[in-house]
């Protein structure tokens, strides 16, 4: 369905929506392929230790004097490998992230191909926000 010209949602031709359904399933069984991948690394022995690349140095640092790049309004606990390494770059830093970040992308576009059925070419927002509020929600639950 997409929305028409006077907010209704016009029906989709069954041809398309057997695609749309198609493409959202295949995401989301990768989706579930990664968090397989994910969950593997996270029993191997030599990943371990992998969630410390992200930090430069695993000891004391005056948080008055890192990371700049956040503006004042995030100290990470360590002083970080490089610029967002511990936020928005951390699917960088090992594997279990990396899984972790293909995992979310794939529900992200799934869900994002339904928005863009239902609402045209602005539903890619979603690809944006879903990030920011799945972080949002992260930080805000996060036990330090």
């Amino acid at each position: 369905m997409v929305l028409g010209g006077d907010g209704c949602m016009d029906e989709l031709e069954e041809g398309p929506m057997i695609l749309l359904l198609m493409n959202m399933t295949a995401l989301l069984v990768f989706a579930g392929a990664a968090k397989a991948k994910a969950d593997r690394v996270a029993h191997l022995k030599d990943a371990r230790d992998d969630w410390k690349n992200k930090w430069a140095h695993l000891g004391d640092v005056d948080r008055r004097k890192r990371s700049a790049w956040y503006l004042g309004l995030y100290a990470p606990n360590y002083l970080e490998r490089f610029p967002y390494s511990s936020t928005v770059l951390v699917w960088l830093t090992d594997r279990w992230h990396w899984y972790n970040f293909i995992q979310y992308r794939c529900v992200d576009m799934a869900i994002a191909l339904a928005v863009v059925e239902m609402m045209g070419v602005r539903g890619w927002w979603v690809l944006l926000v879903a990030p920011v509020l799945r972080g949002l929600g992260f930080s805000l639950f996060y036990d330090r």
